[in-house]
């Protein structure tokens, strides 16, 4: 008799937990479709001072403090030489040639963002619909600490610069400069938040300031954004999925215990004949 109503109960189980999934997962893959996700591409990071983009020479350098003066990045684009000075703290490793001894908090990107998935934007890079975009971006320590720690302190109040260099248009709008916060910059993170703000353009500059920050040191909210957005963006579906998952398993195994109860049953009829 126990037999029989675990196998029930089983059955009951695993029933339940179909209709259950059934129900959640179209539904939480309709919500994720739904979610307004900007895909982010990347190229591999330029190292070399001087390289052609579309076409044209850009020149990147830096200058040694001294005499008073910061240091300094220079960008030569379209004619003309822009200079960005950076505070002390900066971390360089002589070793390295090229681009590659700033690698701390320097690096030159080619991106390319505007598509909803990652299928669609290389086909939009391939037939020249959506073309890479070129960033210069700098990591600077956060005002008012110790340079020789500053990458241990405050990550919330961490700048960054993003220079992004423009091939069209007129020479004097060719250099645009946006700068933020770590903590400014990781709510660009959140597809919602940015929907909200109307700032989904803006995308790239969460996924370049990820980039160019070593992961171990992350935050924990900026790791687990991702995660956090989507859980948010199932909503009751992945309970409900989850908990169909559990049941699911629950039903199983209880019909396949009743299912070895009535074979053991069988074969001690079988010895007492």
């Amino acid at each position: 008799m126990g037999g029989l109503r675990s196998r029930t109960i089983g059955i009951a189980c695993v029933a339940l937990a179909l209709v259950g999934l059934a129900v959640s997962i179209p539904a939480m893959a309709r919500r994720l479709s739904q979610r307004a996700i900007t895909v982010v591409w990347f190229d591999e990071p330029v190292t070399t001072p001087e390289f052609a983009f579309k076409g044209l020479p850009v020149v990147v350098r830096t200058r040694a403090p001294g005499a008073g003066n910061l240091g300094a990045v220079e960008i030569d684009w379209r004619g003309t030489t822009s200079r960005f000075e950076i505070d002390p703290g900066v971390k360089d490793d002589p070793r390295l040639p090229g681009l590659l001894r700033h690698e701390d908090w320097l690096s030159v990107l080619l991106f390319a963002q505007g598509a909803r998935s990652e299928d669609e934007l290389k086909r939009a890079l391939a037939d020249g619909s959506i073309t890479p975009r070129l960033v210069v971006g700098m990591r600077l320590p956060a005002p008012g600490v110790d340079p020789e720690t500053w990458g241990q302190a405050r990550k919330r109040d961490w700048r960054y610069r993003f220079v992004e260099l423009l091939p069209d248009g007129p020479v004097e709008e060719s250099v645009r400069v946006a700068e933020g916060t770590f903590g400014e910059l990781d709510n660009l993170g959140d597809p919602d938040w940015r929907r909200a703000e109307g700032r989904e353009e803006e995308a790239w500059k969460y996924s370049v300031m990820m980039r160019m920050t070593p992961s171990t040191l992350f935050r924990v909210s900026a790791r687990e954004r991702p995660v956090q957005s989507a859980l948010a963006a199932m909503g009751w579906t992945w309970p409900v999925a989850g908990s169909s998952f559990a049941l699911l398993t629950v039903g199983a195994v209880l019909f396949s215990l009743a299912g070895v109860g009535r074979d053991r049953l069988d074969e001690g009829s079988e010895e007492k004949d």
